[in-house]
């Protein structure tokens, strides 16, 4: 099935949802290079972040097992992007 494209009831498709968390992404890049910031999320959002910081095709994105509760730390320096699970 396409999971990518496909648009569940009441809901958006991942790719609509990657268009929106890119953008987001896209607008903290703008913030002062000292910030810090928390973002609480959904499994969904975190996933596109992650495929987009490691470069994870959209066929592979759950091969990522994401607990409930999951806590990610981020740290950007520059052209470096460095992720830890918690």
């Amino acid at each position: 099935d396409d999971f990518y494209d496909q648009i569940p009831p009441d809901g958006e498709s991942f790719h609509n949802l990657s268009l929106r968390v890119n953008h987001f992404i896209d607008d903290l890049l703008h913030l002062p290079v000292s910030s810090k910031v928390a973002i609480v999320t959904h499994s969904g959002c975190m996933r596109v972040m992650l495929m987009k910081w490691l470069s994870i095709p959209p066929s592979h994105l759950f091969n990522l097992k994401l607990q409930y509760g999951a806590v990610i730390r981020v740290s950007m320096q520059g052209e470096s992007t460095n992720i830890e699970f918690l």
